[in-house]
């Protein structure tokens, strides 16, 4: 699943979670924030595949990923199992 094919799909299946995108170098950070007060980051880089990392609320200590995913569409899935 491409980036946008998976923004698109957040924004209209689950209108009720938050994404926010940044870019740094050649990562892409999104935030996905869900009503359950839960947020997801995730960090999609070309030669390292997708990592995600669930937190509460601001604040961020990153230590490395949770959970690492080949494609966006695992993600997804992922995603909506924690909703």
């Amino acid at each position: 699943m491409e980036l946008l094919d998976f923004e698109n799909n957040i924004k209209l299946m689950h209108s009720d979670w938050t994404l926010t995108k940044s870019q740094s170098g050649t990562a892409t950070w999104l935030n996905i924030a869900m009503p359950n007060n839960v947020v997801f980051t995730i960090q999609i880089t070309p030669s390292d595949g997708v990592g995600i990392s669930r937190r509460s609320g601001d604040e961020f200590d990153f230590g490395g990923h949770e959970e690492l995913f080949g494609d966006l569409s695992d993600v997804l899935k992922f995603l909506e199992s924690h909703e």
